[in-house]
């Protein structure tokens, strides 16, 4: 059964769902290849380059996927994973099953975290980025 009033919303919010929104959720789903998706997706881009001041000629994206997609996107495709295993003993990896696309873990196989490997992990990555 459906609630048949507004309710106010408080989780980490409060988050009310605007009318606009929910005439939106409403609208026929588009495709990922479809052209006015692939439309709204340079839009997007051409405003996050806007918010976040980024210098002319800079590259902002969007993803269309999951916190997992855009993870891999913006540091394991520009790295070579197999790079940073050989070269550092370094993984990167993400959080499975509820945790999946919520937690990553980049850093040294079979170690826990000290100052000192943050340091050198963020070196290697600096170091690869740089290669690639």
């Amino acid at each position: 059964m459906l609630p048949s009033d507004e309710r106010l919303l408080l989780g980490p919010g409060p988050s009310l769902i605007s009318p606009r929104v929910m005439r939106a959720l409403g609208a026929p789903m588009l495709s990922h290849l479809d052209p006015q998706f692939l439309a709204i997706m340079d839009d997007t881009r051409a405003r996050l380059a806007r918010v976040f001041k980024a210098p002319e000629g800079s590259f902002a994206f969007a993803v269309s996927g999951t916190g997992t997609s855009a993870m891999k996107t913006t540091v394991a495709n520009p790295v070579r994973e197999i790079d940073l295993l050989q070269t550092y003993n370094m993984e990167i990896g993400a959080g499975l099953g509820p945790l999946a696309g919520k937690i990553w873990r980049i850093g040294f196989m079979g170690t826990s975290s000290t100052p000192a490997l943050v340091t050198l992990c963020l070196a290697a990555l600096s170091d690869a980025l740089g290669r690639s």
